[in-house]
């Protein structure tokens, strides 16, 4: 909470009195929601979909089923195959929502899951997070083809003044027209690309407003240039370490069907590093596996994730202790003392 400071002033001649019950009105943003709902993992095919959350009384809902026109239900764009929700949302505040939608027609068979396009989540429901700002993005989305390989970007665009300058890139490519791409009734900017880029591709934007101000985001990474190699005689799945040099460690995943793979941590910043894209060993069509040596320093304690395909941020399946934001808390002290705290860079990249 921000302290205000109260200067006392003497006054001569007259006191000027301020009207009673003076309020300032908060400032409000319409923001525009979207759920694409291809772009989840797997993709799913909805009846009905609803963004329920702290600004409508989650739905509202009644034992986790929200009924149909309800005041939370999207809106189906066809055209775009996606569905949208504009809300009124006070500039300063944060809120939870989450996706809701239904499986069949009456809605008796429905999913709750995390906002796919918000890589900020909080609580143990997982909610999706949002601070309004102004101006501020909302929601940048790489959409892809079935093949997974990305053949449009598009990013809600929010503010109180109209943005006069919208420039973004993909991969090394860059764009100056970006206002030719952008709605300004819905707040939505989307881009079709002249020809499909691979998964988790680097999508990057800058838009300033009439005042002057401007809001950026950079997502995903160019596709590198993945080396194939087989792996180590006697490499297992998870972390083998050394026993000839102490501090050497092999990671190894089993990923078939993926472009590429890094190695995410506090030893890189949890940053997209060439010195932890791991190397590829195809054994079959179903058997690929990617693996890393590393040099680490013997009795220190690191956490990692793989980054994969620029887009999911997944943990090793095999190793024998996993941080987990929404259940540690619940572990005392004399089970687990001094629980490393999960590092916030781990939620998405």
């Amino acid at each position: 909470m921000r302290r205000l400071r109260w200067l006392l002033l003497a006054v001569v001649t007259f006191v000027g009195l301020a009207a009673p019950h003076a309020r300032v009105q908060a400032q409000t943003l319409d923001l525009t929601f979207r759920f694409l709902p291809d772009l989840t993992s797997p993709a799913v095919e909805p009846v009905r979909a609803f963004l329920p959350g702290s600004f409508n009384d989650w739905g509202p809902n009644n034992s986790g089923r929200i009924q149909i026109g309800a005041p939370s239900q999207m809106e189906f764009v066809a055209e775009e195959n996606e569905y949208r929700k504009t809300v009124s949302l006070e500039v300063g505040e944060t809120y939870q929502y989450k996706v809701h939608y239904h499986n069949n027609g009456d809605g008796s068979n429905f999913t709750w899951i995390t906002d796919p396009l918000n890589p900020v989540f909080v609580g143990p429901n997982a909610d999706s997070q949002i601070e309004v700002a102004d101006p501020m993005f909302l929601q940048a989305a790489r959409e892809a083809d079935s093949g997974g390989n990305v053949v449009a970007v598009s990013v809600g665009l929010f503010g109180t003044a109209a943005f006069t300058r919208i420039d973004f890139e993909v991969n090394e490519t860059a764009y100056t027209n970006g206002l030719d791409f952008y709605d300004a009734d819905s707040g939505i900017f989307r881009f079709e690309l002249p020809a499909s880029v691979a998964p988790g591709s680097r999508f990057a934007l800058e838009a300033e407003d009439a005042q002057g101000r401007v809001v950026s985001f950079d997502i995903g990474v160019p596709p590198p240039t993945v080396v194939d190699q087989a792996r180590p005689v006697g490499l297992q799945d998870g972390i083998t370490y050394s026993d000839a040099e102490p501090g050497t460690v092999f990671l190894s995943l089993l990923a078939p069907s993926k472009s590429y793979v890094y190695v995410l941590g506090d030893f890189n910043d949890w940053q997209p590093d060439p010195a932890y894209l791991m190397q590829r060993d195809v054994v079959s069509e179903d058997e690929v596996y990617w693996w890393l040596e590393m040099n680490l320093t013997p009795g220190e304690t690191y956490a990692f994730q793989y980054l994969v395909d620029g887009t999911q941020q997944i943990n090793d399946p095999y190793v024998p202790l996993v941080l987990d934001p929404n259940n540690d808390r619940f572990i005392p002290e004399s089970v687990f003392p001094d629980i490393p705290a999960y590092p916030d860079e781990a939620n998405g990249i």
